[in-house]
């Protein structure tokens, strides 16, 4: 790791980051020496072109300073309700066990990533993608080559899905089945308490009484492999084993997990207690690693190759440019105000400032003849966008910011207060053939797009 790693000097890296190499050093022996520090990434640099390979520096960096799992420092959370070892037999924590059809991309916890969704659905040959079941999802809209994806659902002989709001990928429907708002449902969140900065458990119950004729998504999708995987004079007895499946799954998971004895901890505490049970701080030495020695591994294979491309990246960065405007480097943008596309179709979230603008630092629009409040053409190997743009010193010079979640006029007469808001699907820009090696996730940030006045072609 030391051997890989000392080849980055930081005057090798200072022009492709932008950071010049003593305040590189000064961050580094400033972090080193402190008592408690943390280095914390998410999104960010997960959606780049070196996603897992940084991810993995992120912790390396956590553990060669003796900051992973001390107080103070990056300290895994304690689940009250853990899914993870569940998750581990029934889905396996691997990766590349079989590989996509058409490009071969890897699997990744039993998931192909949503690049490859497209490609599988057009190209002819067994195994070829005809149907397709959405939950809740808008894969039209979120996933890379927007237009492209929009055609490949068009062309599919079937879609199903669970949904209540008409979306871009839901008009695709054949079967549209609305479930229960969330309103109507119990809910206990077993996903984010593995983010948990402090450690509390929560039961919400329904606030709005249901009606026999509605069911909730776990429901529909049930009773769907109920109906495709067992004879038909079974499906009421299976009906009713599966009935309180989600309640008894979190009440025997609370029972048997880290605060079942120590704190009583149940579904009916929970109930009992509406704001729920405070379970203290975050406390290192409770996880295990499980690697074989019960060390951490610094050094996989995988990743120190990857630091080759890495290098050769910082080559390119740091060469001199021409007098001809460089591409424009597109990264993304989110506001708390939207968490994604959710917030669009609520008027109350909407309103103030047009958030949708792309960001340009006034340098790289006085060089393109771009004004602030004018539209521009945005293009990227696989689409083009005319958007409004807003000229600000937010931005760095070279790179544009467009936010994720906007552009829904298509859907204008579902989706009313959504379909009426500026700004257009930054995915229509995305390139489903960028992805990084190791994984295959999708670059969504650090894309190439070339920016002009709408008015030239």
């Amino acid at each position: 790791m030391e051997q890989a790693c000392g080849a980055f000097s930081p005057e090798s890296v200072a022009d492709g980051t932008g950071i010049d190499a003593e305040t590189i050093r000064a961050l580094a022996r400033e972090f080193a020496a402190s008592p408690r520090a943390c280095a914390y990434s998410r999104v960010g640099i997960s959606q780049s072109e070196f996603g897992p390979t940084v991810a993995w520096l992120v912790e390396c960096l956590n553990i060669v300073t003796g900051n992973l799992d001390r107080a103070g420092g990056s300290v895994f959370p304690t689940p009250p309700a853990d899914i993870g070892p569940s998750a581990r037999v029934m889905i396996g924590n691997r990766w590349g066990r079989w590989r996509s059809r058409v490009r071969k991309l890897p699997e990744l916890y039993g998931a192909l990533p949503s690049t490859a969704m497209a490609e599988e659905m057009e190209t002819p040959g067994p195994g070829q993608i005809r149907a397709m079941l959405v939950l809740a999802g808008n894969p039209v809209s979120a996933t890379p080559n927007s237009g492209r994806m929009d055609k490949a659902f068009a062309s599919l002989e079937h879609v199903v899905s669970i949904d209540y709001y008409r979306n871009e990928t839901s008009r695709h429907a054949t079967v549209l089945l609305p479930s229960r708002h969330v309103f109507e449902t119990g809910m206990f969140d077993v996903i984010l308490s593995r983010f948990a900065v402090h450690t509390a458990a929560r039961y919400s119950p329904p606030i709005v009484n249901t009606t026999d004729n509605t069911r909730d998504d776990w429901e529909i999708a049930s009773e769907l492999a109920i109906r495709l995987r067992l004879p038909r004079w079974t499906w009421g007895m299976a009906r009713r084993l599966v009935r309180d499946w989600p309640e008894q799954t979190i009440d025997f998971l609370l029972r048997t997990g880290p605060f079942g004895w120590s704190h009583g901890l149940s579904l009916k505490k929970l109930r009992a207690n509406p704001h729920g049970v405070d379970l203290g701080p975050l406390v290192p030495g409770r996880v295990k690693l499980r690697t074989p020695d019960g060390l951490p591994n610094l050094a996989p294979a995988r990743f120190i190759g990857d630091l080759q491309r890495v290098n050769a990246w910082i080559g390119r960065h740091c060469a001199p440019t021409g007098p001809t405007p460089p591409a424009l480097t597109m990264i993304g943008r989110r506001h708390v105000r939207s968490n994604n596309s959710w917030m669009h179709n609520l008027k109350s979230l909407t309103r103030g400032a047009d958030r949708s603008q792309m960001w340009m630092h006034p340098t790289d629009g006085l060089v393109r003849g771009c004004v602030d409040g004018g539209d521009v053409r945005a293009t990227s190997r696989v689409g083009e966008v005319v958007v409004r743009l807003r000229l600000t010193d937010e931005m760095m010079p070279g790179v544009v910011s467009l936010p994720h979640g906007f552009g829904q006029a298509s859907v204008a007469d579902t989706l009313r207060v959504a379909g009426k808001l500026p700004g257009v699907n930054a995915n229509i820009l995305t390139d489903d053939q960028l992805v990084e090696p190791l994984i295959g996730t999708s670059i969504l940030n650090g894309l190439p797009v070339t920016v002009t006045p709408a008015y030239q072609k």
